[in-house]
């Protein structure tokens, strides 16, 4: 794409079309979905640029952020809240109505916007503006605002050169995992200090006050930086390099400690075309590393762009695709109609399970911002055991189940045990557990059969849908269990020779014996002895 919109020049044409048939693509170790969302803005006669997007966990919601030329040429900025779902599904957005962030400098271009929200409900929003230029010269700084649940706070300048500032990135920082936090860390493009194109500022807020900002990056051709924190604690930075001999632009990340350390740039999209906008998310409670950004690599000579992804499911050790790969990416948007140009994508993570992803297109003709979510939550129900296959009624059955998880985040599911008998399903148990990323989990039902009627019951474990459910078909499963009178154990309904014959062939068997069968272990304490065969003796003769 080139140097970001607010250093040089804005790009003539956005475009994008979402996925009208959800794309199912399931890894060795994971399973995730993408799916169609709403087009968030309608706007025939302006275009509509630069989106962000923010979870606010206060009243589960997904706020669109987006930059907007007024007829004087200065940009503003917009936002829209609406449920989540909106990003996943078309959604009728004249029930969600657009807002106009109320800036102090609507006379000046207010734009590139990033939004986070702190541990105590406040939203931040970080913004360029130029109304710090002069008769002479035009200059961008870094400014910001919060909103406390009732009302938006004045601007507050965060940056102070004379220069060029812009595209921050904002993201709260926990110091430890899961504790609530009111730090926020904030990035973006500089010419700060050097005759450059831009280097990577970084500059820190520890819930009182900021620290003196600081370069993270020092190549002189970096900008468009894109901030995220992961479970471990290590925060991720990625952003646009401008590689001269091709006069394009690659991605790049490196990873901040939290006492100031800075890992090694490493170049994660490097070829031929531009590669830009890149934009980057850690999914709360595992090691999932999700990037996001535009290139031409399907049509250079126009050019039009499109959306990839690329992801880590182990904190970067390995990448897919990988590094190096060809295609850079996996394509998220369509090629129809052709040649649409996607790019400019912001993601954040819209509640348990799903990802949106925001993003600019001229589809409809003029510059709007679309939406899609990838869905990322999908337990499998991978085994059902129960301790016997045939039990006399009013016996209680264990039943144990296993569970994966194949998503990419931790997970509480929900699971229902039915009895089916003919055409009846009844519910016997609901529990609800923990399931750790990629991790694996047994539970156990207890089915207690006092006053079920006998026969031949299927057994139906069924996992409820989770938000973001990216495969259902993994969700149930399965067992058959017979339920007859006390001292069968060959459910024919009646207690006879077999079944003392059923008993003495496996007499002595226990647990771990190839020859032990827990239909025969009567009394289930593991072994198959004289007071299984009494337990048959006594009923001998007992039909029903």
């Amino acid at each position: 794409m080139g140097i970001a919109r607010g250093i040089t020049m804005r790009r003539a044409i956005y475009t994008t079309i979402m996925l009208v048939v959800a794309i199912s693509i399931i890894q060795p170790a994971a399973a995730y979905i993408v799916t169609q969302g709403s087009q968030v803005t309608s706007n025939n006669t302006f275009p509509s640029l630069d989106p962000a997007v923010l979870y606010y966990h206060q009243n589960n919601t997904a706020w669109v952020f987006w930059s907007t030329p007024q007829l004087d040429g200065n940009y503003s900025i917009y936002y829209r809240i609406m449920p989540p779902n909106c990003l996943q599904n078309a959604c009728l957005l004249i029930f969600f109505p657009q807002h106009r962030l109320p800036t102090e400098n609507q006379t000046r271009s207010n734009e590139f916007s990033s939004a986070t929200e702190t541990s105590d409900g406040k939203v931040w929003v970080f913004f360029s503006s130029n109304r710090i230029s002069n008769s002479t010269r035009q200059f961008w700084g870094v400014f910001y605002k919060t909103f406390n649940g009732t009302a938006w706070s004045g601007d507050t300048p965060l940056t102070s050169w004379k220069g060029t500032d812009v595209h921050p990135s904002a993201a709260v920082i926990h110091p430890s995992a899961g504790s609530p936090s009111n730090n926020v860390w904030v990035t973006w493009g500089s010419d700060h200090n050097c005759v450059c194109l831009s280097n990577i500022w970084l500059d820190k807020f520890n819930g009182t006050r900021w620290s003196a900002p600081q370069p993270v990056t020092s190549s002189g051709v970096d900008f468009g930086p894109s901030i995220s924190q992961a479970t471990n604690g290590t925060v991720w930075l990625t952003w646009n390099r401008n590689v001269a001999s091709k006069g394009a632009s690659d991605i790049y990340y490196e990873r901040l400690g939290l006492t100031g350390t800075i890992s090694q740039p490493v170049n994660l999209v490097s070829n031929s075309f531009d590669n830009s906008d890149p934009s980057i998310l850690s999914v709360n409670g595992s090691a999932v590393i999700v990037v996001v950004w535009s290139s031409n690599i399907n049509d250079e000579s126009t050019p039009t762009y499109d959306l990839f992804m690329k992801y880590s499911l182990d904190g970067g050790a390995t990448w897919n695709p990988g590094i190096g790969a060809s295609p850079p990416g996996i394509q998220l948007n369509s090629d129809i109609p052709s040649p649409p140009d996607d790019d400019q994508p912001s993601v954040a993570q819209i509640g348990p399970g799903r990802i949106g992803i925001v993003w600019a297109s001229n589809i409809t003709g003029q510059t709007n911002i679309f939406s899609m979510t990838i869905l990322i939550a999908d337990i499998g129900v991978i085994a059902v055991n129960p301790g016997q296959t045939v039990i006399g009624n009013g016996t209680p059955l264990k039943l144990n189940v296993s569970l994966t998880n194949y998503g990419w985040e931790p997970e509480n599911p929900t699971l229902k045990l039915f009895g089916i008998l003919g055409t009846n399903s009844t519910l016997i148990q609901t529990m609800t557990t923990s399931v750790p990323y990629l991790g694996t989990k047994v539970i156990s039902f207890t089915w207690n059969t006092t006053g079920w009627a006998r026969g031949n019951y299927v057994l139906n474990v069924t996992s409820v849908a989770l938000p973001g459910e990216a495969n259902a078909t993994n969700n149930m499963m399965t067992t058959n269990v017979c339920l007859t009178i006390r001292g069968d154990v060959t459910c024919d309904h009646q207690v006879n020779i077999f079944d003392l014959v059923g008993v003495s062939l496996a007499f002595g068997c226990r647990t771990g014996d190839h020859c032990y069968n827990s239909n025969m272990d009567l009394n289930q304490d593991g072994r198959i002895d004289i007071l299984d065969l009494v337990y048959v003796a006594t009923r001998f003769g007992t039909t029903g």
